[in-house]
């Protein structure tokens, strides 16, 4: 398959536009887009960008609506080799954007605005003479994504040009891609999932199905228009899954793929009953891309366990010391794989930290099985600490997720009505929830956990990709 692979996204577009042109590369809500109209679109866009003058070595961010013109606007700002990100509003600042291309009134004094238009990609316009096409620098910075930002501000994870395509190659292994493929990332472009599938799907000359999910009835609406790959968030899964019709008969096979945090078992089994038996399960990061992964019916009977080591990643647990241990063992997770971003941008301190030798340290803490399956155990920042013994909230949590009524859980540590701190449980509790079984499964199962508070809450706070926001949990124990 090496044929498919080239030096950038728009490259790759191109070629399959001359030896393809009239296979899908775009599904829209009411248009299927040949990869000849494809490729025209994106070089009309870079016209219009490369009209307005933005400097080498800008930052620009990416805030335009419409998801079609979002990803001309994208792919043609990467053809000038100008670094970009797509952002919400709320990301700006964390950017700190020179250049900001919307298509909505703005206002932004820190940069400069540029209003996109569908105009920009119409095909009737006069022809277009050539670009004056930039030399790539395969070190150079080609495109931001910001970190999912569970405990704090987003990180700006920066991939060179070299990584995009190196990550491309990756996904294209692991997710089987190819050009039969249709892909639909429910995640938004803003985060990795939602701009490395596409990234790669394209790579591959499959079809990307730019859909958003449907009020009422998302699924039945999104299959009518033929996606055999969904990369999904359990959050967004829940709400699929919740409205699907009684009388819902998937039309043909469907492979999900959910990451950004642990799937429920009950979400795990409905999905397998309805929609696909082809469940699994992802751990990865911005940074590193996918790892692991998992049929979620193995997953569902081993709690804990996010997948079995995907080629070309390794990975490696090790002590305080970084020396690795010997399987079965818990200790920090190190990776190194193809595609893997080397720093963070305007902040030299993490990115030293996080990087080192070679290896990413996601600061999780994990084992590893002699089969090369990985248990993640939770996050090293997390850990708590209870007279020498140190417990991780997650092995807490999916502990308590095994009891019946325990539809969601998350453990933290909180101030009680004394000031003193406390352990405490949120749960999203179902019709079987007994919360005085809930706090003896607790203290029978964790011998120095002290005794567990419950407050019942009607949904976690999660980002977009589904993880837990840790951070807000403490406001949900205060009296």
């Amino acid at each position: 398959m090496s044929h498919f692979f080239s030096t950038t996204l728009y490259s790759s577009i191109r070629s399959h536009a001359q030896r393809t042109p009239h296979e899908v590369a775009v599904i829209n809500e009411s248009s299927v887009i040949s990869y000849k109209l494809f490729a025209l679109h994106i070089d009309r866009v870079a016209h219009q960008i490369a009209a307005r003058n933005i400097p080498a070595g800008s930052r620009v961010a990416v805030a335009v609506g419409w998801g079609y013109l979002h990803w001309l606007v994208t792919i043609a700002l990467m053809r000038l080799g100008l670094l970009s990100a797509s952002a919400s509003m709320a990301d700006l600042q964390t950017l700190r954007a020179d250049v900001v291309i919307a298509d909505h009134d703005l206002d932004y004094p820190q940069g400069r605005v540029i209003q996109a238009e569908a105009s920009w990609a119409e095909t009737n316009a006069p022809l277009l003479l050539p670009l004056n096409e930039p030399q790539h620098d395969p070190h150079a910075p080609a495109r931001i994504v910001l970190s999912s930002g569970t405990t704090g501000v987003p990180k700006l994870a920066v991939f060179t040009v070299d990584e995009m395509a190196r990550r491309a190659r990756a996904d294209v292994i692991a997710y089987k891609l190819g050009p039969s493929s249709r892909m639909l990332s429910v995640m938004g472009i803003v985060t990795v999932g939602g701009f490395a599938l596409p990234q790669a799907t394209w790579t591959a000359g499959g079809s990307v199905v730019l859909i958003g999910l449907h009020k009422d009835q998302p699924l039945p609406h999104l299959l009518r228009h033929g996606p055999n790959t969904i990369f999904i968030s359990p959050t967004q899964l829940e709400a699929v899954v919740k409205t699907l019709p009684r009388d819902f008969v998937p039309t043909h096979q469907l492979d999900i793929y959910v990451a950004g945090s642990a799937l429920p078992r009950h979400m795990s089994r409905q999905t397998r009953l309805r929609p696909s038996q082809s469940l699994w399960i992802v751990y990865g990061s911005t940074e590193m891309g996918t790892v692991t992964l998992a049929p979620a019916v193995i997953a569902e009977h081993q709690p804990g366990l996010t997948g079995f080591v995907i080629p070309p990643a390794q990975v490696q647990i090790v002590d305080e010391s970084g020396s690795p241990l010997p399987p079965g063992e818990a200790g920090e997770v190190r990776i190194r794989t193809e595609g893997v971003v080397t720093e963070y941008l305007d902040d030299a301190a993490t990115s030293a930290l996080c990087f080192r030798d070679g290896w990413f340290y996601p600061g999780d803490v994990g084992v590893l099985g002699a089969q090369g399956e990985l248990h993640i155990q939770g996050r090293l920042r997390d850990v708590m600490n209870f007279g020498g013994v140190k417990i991780s909230p997650e092995v807490i949590d999916l502990a308590l997720l095994q009891l019946p009524g325990v539809v969601e859980v998350a453990t933290f540590m909180a101030n009680d009505d004394s000031g003193n701190q406390s352990v405490c449980a949120a749960v999203v509790a179902g019709k079987d929830f007994d919360e005085a079984s809930l706090v003896r499964h607790a203290a029978a199962s964790f011998a120095a956990l002290p005794p567990l508070r419950v407050i019942k809450v009607d949904r976690l706070p999660r980002n977009e990709m589904g993880k837990v926001l840790r951070r807000e949990l403490p406001g949900l124990g205060t009296p």
